[in-house]
């Protein structure tokens, strides 16, 4: 988050102050509870149909996952493909991911109000970007919000650009759609979906967790390692 690179990350977090980084934190905190909160109300009440019962579950993750909770939609698209008509995936996703960019706008809005996430600004290559961002903001945006790849950058300079709210929902919302249909598509043709679907997000956690605990073990001191 926050990386020129378009890389995903938190190390900036950490030049956050003790007490910012709880309100981040119980931002997060408070953004997975209401979304569990809805979800059980929803089944709990009976609002929709049993049948529905995925297919919310499905909107409601694709309203939380962003930048600051990046949690994988693919295995998830792929899951129910089979389940619901394909217009019904696709527009319940688009509609969900538009709804987490714009809290990502309010978030990364929020964290350049710091110093050191203001001084972002300065860098060269965020210039340089600016430039051609300037240039060609909507399908930009429209092309991150497309590619299954971490283009973090574009979404990072709509918001510090001060790029227009309901032109930033409008792109994501319009790129999102070609790729969840394409997804759809896929996993509709494919005879087990469902498994691999499953396979694929455990193979997802397995190599983020793997990849968080070598980075938290590279932090500590070579003697605290028993080296």
């Amino acid at each position: 988050m926050l990386n020129l690179n378009g890389r995903q990350g938190n190390s900036q977090f950490s030049q956050l102050s003790y007490e910012s980084r709880k309100k981040l934190n119980l931002l997060k905190i408070s953004l997975l509870l209401g979304v569990v909160f809805i979800g059980f109300s929803v089944y709990y009440l009976q609002l929709l149909p049993t049948q529905y019962h995925e297919l919310m579950s499905y909107f409601l993750i694709m309203c939380t996952s962003c930048n600051l909770i990046p949690i994988p939609t693919l295995p998830f698209v792929l899951y129910i493909s089979h389940d619901y008509a394909v217009w019904m995936i696709v527009l319940f996703g688009a509609i969900g991911a538009s709804i987490s960019s714009i809290v990502e706008y309010y978030v990364i809005d929020f964290l350049m109000k710091f110093d050191r996430f203001a001084k972002l600004k300065q860098n060269g290559k965020y210039r340089k970007y600016a430039s051609y961002f300037d240039k060609f903001s909507f399908r930009s945006i429209m092309l991150a919000s497309l590619i299954p790849l971490p283009l973090d950058v574009i979404r990072v300079l709509a918001i510090t650009r001060r790029y227009s709210k309901w032109k930033y929902l409008l792109a994501t919302f319009l790129g999102r759609i070609p790729r969840i249909f394409m997804l759809t598509f896929v996993g509709s043709q494919l005879a087990y979906s469902k498994t691999i679907a499953i396979i694929l997000l455990a193979a997802i956690l397995i190599f983020e967790l793997t990849r968080r605990v070598i980075k938290m073990y590279q932090r500590f001191p070579v003697t605290e390692r028993g080296i």
